[in-house]
């Protein structure tokens, strides 16, 4: 959106959308990273942290304090109450979440420097690991 602010489109054939400014407050600017599970949808951002939306509004976990790093490069939903979240400076979290609360945050060892998906499922978080296709051991 050249103008700032987040649409979220409820019907996409028709192009029916929620416009949201970002002049709000609140709201997600400069997004680099998207995720979904059941009950809602993750934006990281690149400089203002991790954000959940949910039933019409969206929540700042940087805002709120439950969760301060504040430079996203990349979120992975891992079933409904489970995000993966990578930050700029390479740090790795695996957060646990209820809709309202984050329930814990564990921070990989900061050897960890590359983030690699197969099948759209995180399937390995090793320095420099090799990928592989399913099957091979």
């Amino acid at each position: 959106n050249p103008f700032g602010g987040v649409m979220i489109f409820d019907d996409i054939k028709s192009l029916k959308y929620s416009y949201f400014s970002d002049s709000q407050g609140n709201i997600p600017k400069d997004v680099v990273a998207i995720s979904k599970n059941e009950n809602a949808v993750f934006f990281g951002s690149s400089l203002d942290g991790l954000f959940k939306y949910e039933k019409g509004n969206f929540t700042s976990y940087l805002q709120n304090n439950q969760f301060k790093e504040a430079k996203i490069r990349m979120i992975k939903c891992v079933g409904n109450d489970q995000l993966i979240v990578a930050t700029e400076f390479s740090k790795v979290y695996i957060l646990g979440f209820t809709s309202f609360f984050l329930l814990f945050s564990y921070c990989f060892p900061e050897t960890i420097r590359k983030w690699y998906f197969y099948d759209d499922q995180a399937c390995c978080l090793t320095p420099d690991p090799k990928p592989h296709k399913k099957g091979d051991d």
